[in-house]
């Protein structure tokens, strides 16, 4: 390939161009998300080509001048109530409305498990590696690009809602140990048992289990899908208890989950997929 695979400054627009038609290795691939993910001028190249190739029209977003007193004195009041936890929490609004934006972009969903906060179905692939030739989705980019700006946007993220929301868009940028951590974190802040954090645990153990085949981890994905599964019986829930129970190999608890499953949700594409590709008859 002609744009390097490590970049000091800006890529240049070759780069930007053929990261967008899908031109770049893996390598690349990974060293321009770093950097687009991280620098708003080259993401707005980005965003603005991929628009362009769906002839789609980007909605900016602008913020009104006001005069510099008001400016000002506006600055001081947002100060002031910064100071205050609560208040702080109160105005600073969740970005799971981001993260599932982003979600949707996605071709297929990349996690197996389900996260909490109204994700929609998207049938189930693996994410793509460096033997995987198929490159025929920019979408799926954007996606991945949209987790990691959002990841980099919630660095310093305290409150728990925050914390939660910036490990929903780790674990779909495919950092699973990290959103694990986050979790912790979101459940520490808390102070209590909530129960769309333990969900998202067992999600999120539920992926390291898949990828580095651990017993121990698996195990700890089955104890939060059980304990969120008891705080709440939902959809999301009931999901992840049956996949827990397939990930340490228990196949009897783990169809009498899914029909625990199909009890609260008999008709989505989630029921379908159910149905389609965990439900046995034999057992």
């Amino acid at each position: 390939m002609t744009a390097p695979a490590i970049m000091t400054d800006h890529p240049t627009d070759e780069t930007l161009a053929s990261f967008a038609d899908h031109r770049l290795d893996p390598k690349e691939r990974e060293a321009v998300i770093k950097h687009v993910a991280n620098c708003g001028e080259c993401f707005s190249v980005v965003e603005t080509a991929w628009d362009f190739k769906a002839g789609e029209t980007s909605v900016r977003r602008f913020t009104p001048r006001l005069p510099t007193t008001l400016m000002a004195i506006a600055a001081a009041i947002a100060l002031a109530l910064l100071a205050l936890p609560a208040v702080r929490e109160w105005i600073a609004p969740p970005r799971m409305g981001e993260v599932i934006d982003g979600y949707k972009q996605f071709s297929k969903r990349p996690i197996e498990s389900r996260l909490s906060g109204g994700f929609p179905h998207k049938e189930f692939t693996t994410p793509r590696g460096p033997g995987d030739e198929d490159s025929s989705l920019d979408v799926d980019d954007y996606a991945e690009l949209r987790m990691e700006a959002l990841e980099n946007e919630l660095a310093e993220a305290n409150s728990w809602k925050e914390l939660r929301d910036l490990a929903a868009a780790q674990l779909l940028a495919g950092h699973r140990d990290q959103a694990a951590q986050t979790l912790e974190r979101s459940l520490k802040a808390a102070g209590e048992e909530k129960p769309e954090l333990i969900n998202d645990l067992a999600a999120a153990h539920l992926e390291r289990a898949r990828f580095n085949r651990d017993p121990a981890v698996a195990a700890a994905a089955l104890k939060y899908a059980e304990r969120a599964w008891a705080l709440q019986k939902t959809p999301e829930s009931a999901f992840n208890r049956a996949l827990a129970y397939r990930t340490v190999g228990r196949e009897k608890e783990e169809q009498r989950a899914w029909q625990d499953y199909l009890a609260l949700d008999s008709s989505s594409p989630w029921a379908e997929e159910v149905r389609r590709d965990y439900l046995r008859e034999d057992l």
